[in-house]
């Protein structure tokens, strides 16, 4: 009986961990939107999943009247 708990609380703990990877990996590298007072600061790299939560910010605070954009790979700054 004890081995069989410890089977069964072994895999229940890789479980976990593999959800927990999986979760960090979605993430990692996801576009980052926060909301300063009136200003919308932009930063990470830009996804199909960027322009739902955009839009859902906008949505939020529509007293938002700048946008900022920070770091965001493949962006080059005009000259």
């Amino acid at each position: 009986m004890a081995r069989r708990l410890a089977i069964l609380g072994g895999g229940l703990a890789l479980l976990v961990a593999v959800t927990a990877g999986l979760l960090y990996f979605a993430t990692a590298g996801a576009t980052q939107l926060r909301v300063e007072d009136d200003r919308l600061h932009i930063s990470g790299p830009i996804n199909s999943l960027t322009l739902e939560s955009f839009e859902n910010l906008i949505e939020l605070h529509p007293g938002l009247t700048t946008v900022v954009m920070g770091d965001i790979p493949g962006a080059s700054e005009a000259t």
